[in-house]
């Protein structure tokens, strides 16, 4: 269904372009029309001295001719009040009262999110209605927001993601974000796979239970009975890194050790950092 109409106006924040005038309605027709600079209706701020703004409205709207008078290139300007104006082409300013406190609800039925402005096809009987977002916000209800994000995926690419159609019908951007996604999910999911899988081992876990257990108990003796002139010598085999190592060295030192025992420390013949004997002996 077709609305019978003579003038269109585009409202872009709060400013107003004239993009359609006929001055007979023609029932069927198809109209192609732009937004420029030329059909701007300017504000009469722009057009008058600050003297005739502050006239009351009556006795302001006696000068709203002279515009279109100066000006042969002005098609229509308004005072965000009462009037929105056409200069004819006799050069007279042709004023009639417009809504300027228009809301975008759809008659109270406005479904929009995040104060999103509700337009409607039709005033009394609408069949399709449409939000404009403020701004960062999209979507058709304007329910997403892009003040959390950074540069997530979903704010980059989700105006390039076209609704109703399969994977394989998106642009090139978008099918290239899935695959690196979807190769990203696969690599961490068998990374953590394969590390619960390590530390689960039950061999890694014993060999280490029983290196603190020699630590603990095999060495009590030896520090109770320590002496200095005559070094304990002690050889033991112990699993280390779930493989069996030789003790070459016994260290006594008053420190912290990775076991619960502190008065005893093993190391090998490859330390750099040992004390002189006879804190130390070597097998």
């Amino acid at each position: 269904m077709s609305l019978p109409f003579h003038l269109v106006f585009a409202q872009i924040e709060t400013k107003f372009y004239l993009i359609v005038l006929q001055h007979e309605h023609t029932p069927s027709i198809n109209i192609s029309t732009e937004v420029t600079r030329s059909r701007h209706c300017p504000h009469i701020r722009e057009l008058f001295n600050q003297q005739i703004i502050d006239y009351q409205i009556l006795h302001r709207v006696k000068f709203y001719h002279l515009p279109c008078k100066k000006d042969p290139n002005l098609i229509c300007f308004h005072d965000n009040e009462i009037f929105m104006c056409l200069c004819t082409k006799e050069k007279n300013a042709n004023c009639f009262h417009f809504d300027f406190n228009m809301t975008y609800n759809c008659m109270g039925w406005n479904d929009c999110q995040n104060e999103g402005k509700c337009f409607q096809d039709n005033p009394t009987c609408p069949t399709k209605t449409m939000c404009v977002c403020q701004e960062c916000f999209y979507g058709i209800k304007c329910q997403f927001s892009k003040k959390q994000f950074g540069l997530s995926l979903d704010v980059i690419l989700g105006y390039k993601i076209l609704p109703h159609i399969g994977i394989t019908e998106q642009s090139i951007y978008v099918i290239i974000s899935i695959v690196l996604a979807t190769v990203m999910l696969i690599g961490g999911l068998i990374s953590g796979i394969l590390c619960i899988w390590t530390f689960q081992s039950k061999s890694c876990l014993k060999a280490e239970k029983q290196i603190c257990m020699l630590n603990k108990t095999a060495w009590l003796d030896v520090s109770a009975n320590y002496d200095p002139i005559s070094p304990i010598t002690v050889k033991l085999t112990i699993p280390m890194e779930c493989r069996s190592q030789s003790i070459h060295g016994v260290r006594y030192l008053w420190r912290e050790t990775p076991c619960q025992f502190k008065e005893v420390a093993v190391y090998s013949t490859a330390d750099s950092n040992l004390p002189a004997p006879p804190f130390i002996y070597f097998f």
